[in-house]
């Protein structure tokens, strides 16, 4: 299922899925967090009970990254790709036959490709590097800049 962008100059909403930009993204996140490049924790997410990587990282650092990738994004682009990433849905099903009855049997799971993100900025700070630097890494994610979880 697709995202639902909202769109800040006008206020209008689109639908939106992932495409290349948000792969990107993606895998950027992925390498910052096996690098260790950013601050990197295993969580457990509390709705499924399975283990989540929790990456706590900047705009700039994403960006920077994607740079020398040689694929330049504005912070607003990259923050789009995230806010897409955390809203499109996934739909998997699974269809068997139970070998005692016969009956049809039908399951579906629904995932996101990013868990959940928090922004958290400082007032003037646009990339969120001085949000990134004031906190404590140990702390509630809700306090860093964009914590990410896969």
């Amino acid at each position: 299922m697709p995202a639902q962008i909202k769109n800040a100059d006008t206020g209008q909403e689109r639908l939106v899925f992932a495409g290349a930009r948000e792969e990107l993204v993606e895998r950027a996140l992925r390498f910052i967090a096996v690098q260790q490049i950013a601050k990197t924790k295993l969580t457990q997410d509390v709705q499924t009970g399975r283990q989540a990587v929790t990456i706590f990282f900047s705009l700039s650092m994403l960006r920077r990254h994607l740079e020398q990738l040689g694929h330049g994004y504005k912070l607003s682009e990259i923050k789009e790709a995230l806010d897409i990433l955390a809203d499109t849905r996934i739909a998997v099903e699974e269809q068997t036959i139970e070998a005692k009855t016969g009956r049809h049997r039908r399951t579906r799971d629904f995932a996101s490709i990013l868990t959940h993100y928090t922004a958290s900025t400082v007032d003037g700070d646009t990339t969120g590097d001085e949000a990134l630097r004031r906190n404590d890494v140990s702390s509630s994610r809700d306090r860093r800049h964009s914590p990410a979880a896969f």
